[in-house]
Order: C-alpha cells, then sequence, then structure tokens
C-alpha cells in the first residue's frame, strides 16, 4: 500500500513539474505578442515557472536517493536554490513593475540564495525555513502593498495572488515530511503536492 502511494504521488510531482514546464514555455509564446516592456514581464514569469519545474524535478530526484549522501545533498541544495532563486524572480518582478522600493526585498532574497551556497548542509538546513519565512512575507507584503494602493482589477488581482500563493504555501507545508509525520503520523504528500499545482497553477493564470 505505501509503495503504492509512493508513486501516485511521485505521478502526481512528474505531472506538476511538467505543467510547469507547459505554462513556461506558453508564456514565451505569448511575450512575441506583446509590447517590449509586457514581453520582459512574461520572460520573467516563464523563468518563474522553470525555475519552479526544476526545484520539483530536483527534488524528486532525491526521493531515490539515501539520505545523506553526497548525490542527495547535492540535489537537496540545487532544489533549494532553484526555488530561492524562482522566489527572488517574483520579488524582481513586483520591485520592477508594481513597487518602486530600489530592489530592497530582491536584495534580501539574493542573500538568502549566498548563504544556502556557501553553508554546510547541516546549516543550510536549519537556515532554510527561517529564509523562505523572510522571502515568503516580504512577497506577501508587497502584493498586500499593491493591493492597497491599486484600484479596480489591479487590486482584486494582487489580492487573488496572494490567496493563490498562500495555497501554495500550505502544499509546501503538506509536503514536508519532517512537518507533518510527527503532527498527523501520516504522509500528506500527495496533498501537498495537489495544492501547490492549484495554487501554482492559479497564480501563474493570473498572470497571463
Amino acid at each position: 500500500m505505501a509503495d503504492n502511494l509512493f508513486w501516485v504521488e511521485f505521478g502526481v510531482k512528474v505531472a506538476f513539474a511538467c505543467f510547469l514546464i507547459c505554462m513556461g514555455l506558453l508564456f514565451v509564446i505569448r511575450r512575441r505578442s506583446k509590447e517590449r516592456e509586457q514581453g520582459y514581464f512574461f520572460i520573467g514569469v516563464a523563468s518563474f515557472a522553470f525555475l519552479s519545474s526544476l526545484t520539483r524535478i530536483f527534488f524528486l530526484i532525491t526521493d531515490f536517493q539515501v539520505e545523506p549522501s553526497d548525490i542527495y545533498n547535492l540535489f537537496w541544495k540545487l532544489a533549494t536554490i532553484a526555488s530561492l532563486a524562482a522566489l527572488v524572480l517574483i520579488a524582481i518582478l513586483i520591485e520592477t513593475y508594481f513597487v518602486k522600493t530600489r530592489y530592497v526585498f530582491t536584495m534580501f532574497g539574493l542573500l538568502g540564495i549566498g548563504i544556502i551556497i556557501l553553508a554546510n548542509i547541516a546549516l543550510a538546513r536549519q537556515l532554510l525555513m527561517p529564509i523562505y519565512l523572510i522571502i515568503g512575507v516580504e512577497i506577501f507584503s508587497l502584493y498586500l502593498y499593491v493591493a492597497i494602493k491599486s484600484p479596480g482589477t489591479i487590486r482584486t488581482k494582487a489580492l487573488l495572488m496572494i490567496v493563490s500563493l498562500i495555497i501554495f504555501t500550505l502544499g509546501i507545508i503538506l509536503d514536508s515530511e519532517s512537518i507533518m509525520q510527527p503532527l498527523v503520523g501520516f504522509d500528506t504528500g500527495i496533498i501537498g503536492a495537489i495544492c501547490m499545482w492549484i495554487g501554482l497553477g492559479a497564480y501563474l493564470k493570473l498572470n497571463l
């Protein structure tokens, strides 16, 4: 039964990674019909989708590795760096097109990536959640600022993006065995993958 659930979860995560690649390609294609500035924005969102897909692929590879091992640690770090880079891209897009904050929030994100790259695996694991939390709060704060300051459709979109990112964050938590196993006593990875898919899918759709 456990083996069957593993392969179902694996299949959902593979499909999720493929979905992100397709969405990235869609943004690249749609970019051709946009003006220059909006075209750059679409390339940024496409890069976010591709980095998010890489994150899922690298984490999938770790599922087949014995922890701890050099290969496991390598792909865990690659997945972590790709995920942080994806979040930093969101901050860059917001600070470029919506909020002029001199890329202060982006700098914090880049600092977090640098720390993870330079830290050993044990220290990186301890620092990862605080770094995720800081960058996540920054992104939510930026979107909330846009929602407060903007009228009509832009406000609605910003609020919906906040909701979609909350669903995505919930998926990340549910996908974390180290967090959920002690709390509920069973694997919530499939639910987590579905929530991530819904949240990120909605977020990307809102940017189209």
